[in-house]
C-alpha cells in the first residue's frame, strides 16, 4: 500500500471501507518514515479501534507526530480523546497545542472549556487563535469574558478569532 502524507482517501470511500486498512494502518506506524501519514489516515478512517494507538502517538517523541496524532483524534470524534487532548494543550510545543486546541473544538464537548480559557492565555498567537476558534464553536456564554479579553491581543488575527467566536456565543443555538 503507497500512503502519501496528507493524502489519504476520503471517509467512505472503497479505500476506507476496506477491511484491512486499519491493519495495514497500524503497522505502518512501526515505519518512521510513514508514521505521520498512518496517523493521519487513522483519523480519517473513524474506526473506534484507532483511539489507543492515535492516543500513544500523542506522547511520541516526534513533535510532528504529535500534532498529526491531536489532529487525528478530532477527526476521529471520540469522546474517549478528550482527556487526552485536554492534556496536549501542555504539550512544549506549539503546533501540538494548535492541533489539540483544534481538535477539542471539533470535539465539542463542553469538559474542555476551562482548559480551552486557559488557552486563551498562552503565549504563542496561534494557540490563542485556535482556542478562541474552538471556543466559538462550543458556543458556551461562560467564554464571553476570557474572550473579550482577546480582543485586546496584539495580534489582529486573535483578535478577529474572538470577536468571530463572541458573535457566536450570541448566535442562539440550533434546534432553539
Amino acid at each position: 500500500m503507497t500512503l502519501k502524507y496528507g493524502s489519504s482517501p476520503p471517509a467512505g470511500s472503497p479505500a476506507t471501507k476496506d477491511p484491512r486498512a486499519f491493519e495495514h494502518l497500524v503497522a505502518a506506524l512501526g515505519d518512521a518514515e510513514l508514521r505521520r501519514t498512518a496517523i493521519f489516515a487513522l483519523g480519517r478512517l473513524r474506526d473506534p479501534r484507532a483511539l489507543d494507538y492515535l492516543k500513544a502517538a500523542l506522547k511520541h517523541q516526534d513533535p510532528q507526530v504529535r500534532k498529526s496524532a491531536a489532529g487525528a483524534l478530532g477527526r476521529l470524534g471520540d469522546p474517549y480523546a478528550l482527556e487526552s487532548l485536554i492534556f496536549a494543550l501542555g504539550d512544549e510545543e506549539p503546533r501540538v497545542r494548535v492541533a489539540a486546541s483544534y481538535a477539542l473544538g471539533r470535539l465539542g464537548d463542553h469538559s474542555a472549556l476551562e482548559p480551552l480559557i486557559r488557552a486563551l492565555q498562552d503565549d504563542d498567537p496561534v494557540v490563542r487563535f485556535t482556542a478562541a476558534h474552538a471556543l466559538g464553536t462550543l458556543r458556551d456564554t461562560r467564554a464571553q469574558q476570557p474572550l473579550s479579553q482577546l480582543l485586546e491581543d496584539q495580534h489582529q488575527y486573535v483578535r478577529q478569532a474572538a470577536e468571530r467566536a463572541l458573535r457566536k456565543l450570541s448566535e442562539p443555538k440550533d434546534g432553539q
